[in-house]
């Protein structure tokens, strides 16, 4: 976090693109042009919005951990999602490729028309996008009204962008204590 606080100069809870060159350059990057530095930032923003979020910011940092705390070449050989990842404390989650494909179809198909979440839309099946649609519960919540209309009161839950980490464990609790209740 403090870290990602550093680099993040103007406290927009985001890193831009200047922000980000100056980032690589204080990892000692100093040869990375501004063609480069915008060619490995779109890598990290998985949302495309031109800016680094604090999901996608540990995203980065997981997939330079991943090979060998190796900035820039983590970053050019651009992380292709593995099925095994593994935690910082050694716990190992597990996935497979072909319920990721179908999961995100599925949302596309299902949330094509809802207005807060139209912008994630569509969800590559073939990579991991998914994951960073549905980093701050909004995906889930609107999944969960498509089930039942009135699970969900939407007046309480936190719409917009770079939802600050309690606004986004708000939104889980909800549509994950509504899917409770389901089933």
């Amino acid at each position: 976090m403090n870290a990602f606080k550093s680099y993040d100069a103007d406290k927009s809870g985001t890193i831009d693109g200047k922000e980000f060159k100056n980032a690589l350059k204080a990892m000692g990057h100093t040869e990375v042009t501004d063609d480069q530095a915008n060619e490995m930032l779109k890598k990290v923003d998985k949302n495309s919005d031109n800016v680094i979020e604090w999901i996608e910011f540990l995203d980065m940092m997981q997939l330079v951990k991943k090979n060998g705390n190796n900035f820039g070449e983590a970053l050019t050989q651009g992380g292709k999602a593995a099925n095994v990842i593994t935690s910082a404390s050694g716990a190992k989650t597990s996935y497979k490729r072909e319920e990721v494909s179908m999961i995100s179809r599925c949302i596309t198909n299902t949330c094509k028309e809802d207005e807060l979440v139209m912008e994630r839309l569509p969800i590559n099946p073939d990579n991991d996008d998914v994951f960073h649609a549905c980093s701050d519960g909004m995906v889930l919540v609107h999944l969960m009204k498509h089930i039942d209309e009135d699970c969900i009161d939407m007046r309480t839950i936190n719409k917009g962008s770079n939802l600050k980490i309690f606004k986004v464990r708000e939104n889980l609790d909800q549509a994950l204590g509504a899917a409770s209740t389901r089933i």
